[in-house]
């Protein structure tokens, strides 16, 4: 079994301010695109996600890839 580091509320704004010029970029895709922290956790997806996988951005953010996709990621 492994576990997740979960980060904190400071950390995910940190995470998106870094992320901010690529993700006006990544909006615009038809491709489902993710973004993790160094523990695997998403701190990005963009509405491509929520289209392709059928997970809403809320469910996705702060969750493992492998843990929604059954490790198929």
């Amino acid at each position: 079994m492994s576990y997740r580091i979960p980060f904190s509320s400071d950390d995910f704004r940190r995470y998106l301010a870094e992320i901010g010029i690529l993700k006006r970029g990544f909006d615009l895709l038809g491709d489902h695109v993710i973004i993790t922290d160094k523990n695997a956790n998403i701190v990005y997806a963009n509405k491509a996600v929520e289209k392709n996988t059928g997970f809403s951005l809320e469910e996705v953010l702060g969750r493992n890839p492998g843990d929604l996709w059954g490790g198929q990621m």
